[in-house]
């Protein structure tokens, strides 16, 4: 709950629009290059209906605002 709306969040992944159509079914890395980034879900300056944690978007690596984030996370 507490994930959804806060900020847009930025993910190691770069973007590709027809990835998804030939990628692993399980765990897809996100191509090994790109022009832009994978950001998931909304923020608080999105309109409601994006307040959601599965949105998926891509940005250019030079935006930045109160409405982007990143989680920290590691592998096991």
């Amino acid at each position: 709950h507490d994930m959804a709306a806060n900020v847009g969040e930025w993910t190691a992944d770069w973007y590709d629009l027809a990835y998804y159509q030939q990628s692993p079914e399980i765990n897809p890395q996100g191509p090994a290059s790109g022009a832009s980034k994978v950001v998931r879900g909304g923020n608080f300056e999105g309109l409601p209906d994006n307040h959601t944690t599965v949105r998926r978007d891509h940005e250019s690596l030079n935006i930045s605002g109160p409405g982007f984030g990143f989680r920290c996370a590691r592998d096991e």
